[in-house]
């Protein structure tokens, strides 16, 4: 799974345990809106961008849709930012 260089650090590290995607009208993509290819107990590799290699491993503890504003300062921390407005700046 691709993540800017920071946070695939900060899911390394464990300061990131939760991670969002965009829901995508291609097939082809993991995030198609009809099905998410991730299963709850997949094992994925954490990579610092697309095309680079890995620098570790996590494993899929549920997987959920929701919209990005429901996200609070818990989920925001989760998602290795200091509150809901950095992560939404980041967005």
């Amino acid at each position: 799974m691709n993540f800017r260089e920071d946070l695939a650090r900060a899911v390394v590290d464990g300061t990131k345990t939760c991670t969002r995607r965009l829901v995508s009208e291609n097939p082809n993509s993991p995030w198609w809106r009809e099905r998410c290819a991730y299963r709850v107990g997949q094992e994925v590799a954490i990579c610092p961008g697309r095309g680079k290699h890995q620098i570790g491993k996590a494993t899929v503890t549920s997987v959920a849709r929701m919209p990005l504003g429901a996200v609070g300062p818990s989920e925001a921390r989760a998602e290795g930012f200091a509150g809901t407005s950095t992560f939404q700046a980041a967005w």
